[in-house]
């Protein structure tokens, strides 16, 4: 780790001041893990320079601005819901940023709501191209194309469980029978506060390998640091209910590290095991792996058939979970070339950063899916 980003954790998890001096890398640190607005926030009581007291206000400014732009969508995307009477959870970002200091200290670039079905996510997709929205992406891993309105840089994505490919990112009846009403966004729900940790755990966890850099542990520390060992004892529950156990004891320690805390002092400890130090050191490594080259990720992927596995999952991708006509393959190709070529590229020339971003997730997900 860098100076800048050992001041940048000392400040979010433990409140330690960091010099003057540490500010302008700590700041360029917190933008590539996606906290530059968090770390603007929690500045604002401080007595900093002048020059830097008015970067961080205009940081601050933008990121309001962009939080009031968001809202303005979710209501439209509400309003639709209402509509349709389709039920409509929202996910991530402006749910987890009721933890935060201030709404606007986190940032995101997408709105991600979960729909009951296939069918009922194409009705609300269909409906917001009608209201004038655009496809913006051809990335279909988990949700239909994204979709933005012109000018705008927040992105809609619909999710549904036909075309997640991770299950354990999949709803279920505990899911949608505990979600409650958001009254402040009227026609959208919020998960539990349990499964709502879950989920943005095995986010981070699994599906990014801990990729998405700082900004995936800091929602769980903020989320989760009132928590009492009841809240606990029924995450770890959940966690197992789930299949999620492996994911939660890694986030739970790479919070005790970010921290500073001994695993015994913390209020999961009775709950929760921590993982194999190698796992935490391939977890914290991924980390700062925020800039790597992307390579597939037949490491959280790999078929457990066979060649008939592998039969599957080619076809899975090619047919983004068999939903693409066969006219849009060509073109599903294409685009997986463009994204993946890079980093197969670095893998054959045995690149050592690709090479290392390879071993660290094959490390990761291994143990994951061990059991």
């Amino acid at each position: 780790m860098t100076p800048a980003v050992e001041a940048l954790i000392a400040l979010l998890w433990r409140e330690t001041q960091p010099d003057a001096a540490a500010w302008p890398a700590m700041l360029a640190e917190a933008q590539r893990h996606g906290l530059l607005p968090a770390l603007a926030f929690l500045a604002r009581p401080l007595q900093l320079p002048e020059a830097l007291s008015t970067q961080l206000r205009e940081i601050r400014h933008d990121a309001t601005l962009c939080r009031l732009h968001a809202e303005q969508q979710l209501r439209k995307v509400g309003a639709l819901a209402l509509e349709l009477e389709i039920p409509l959870i929202l996910l991530k970002g402006p749910v987890t940023a009721a933890a935060y200091p201030h709404p606007a200290a986190r940032s995101f670039n997408d709105l991600d709501l979960l729909a009951p079905s296939l069918a009922q996510a194409q009705q609300v997709f269909d409906a917001l191209l009608r209201l004038g929205y655009q496809p913006v992406s051809e990335s279909r891993t988990s949700h239909l194309t994204s979709l933005g309105l012109p000018g705008s840089q927040i992105t809609v994505e619909i999710h549904c469980d036909a075309i997640e490919i991770l299950p354990t990112l999949r709803s279920d009846s505990v899911w949608w029978s505990s979600a409650t009403p958001l009254p402040e966004r009227p026609g959208l729900l919020a998960l539990s506060p349990i499964d709502h940790a879950l989920y943005f755990t095995t986010h981070a966890v699994e599906k990014h390998g801990m990729s998405v850099g700082l900004r995936g542990l800091y929602d769980f520390s903020r989320w989760t640091r009132h928590w009492e060992a009841g809240h606990w004892e029924a995450l770890a529950a959940r966690a197992k209910a789930r299949g999620m156990t492996r994911a939660l004891r890694i986030m739970a320690a790479l919070e005790a590290w970010a921290r500073g805390r001994p695993w015994a002092e913390l209020p999961w400890s009775p709950t929760l095991a921590p993982p194999p130090e190698g796992v935490l050191e391939a977890a914290q490594s991924a980390l700062f792996n925020t800039e790597s080259v992307r390579v597939p990720a037949i490491w959280r992927d790999h078929p457990r058939d066979g060649w008939r596995g592998w039969l599957t999952y080619t076809r899975e991708v090619l047919t983004s979970g068999e939903r693409l006509p066969a006219s849009q393959i060509p073109q599903r190709i294409a685009y997986l070339v463009r994204t993946y070529s890079s980093g197969l590229w670095g893998l054959l020339l045995a690149k050592a950063e690709v090479r290392q971003h390879w071993k660290t997730q094959r490390t990761l997900q291994d143990w994951l899916h061990e059991a």
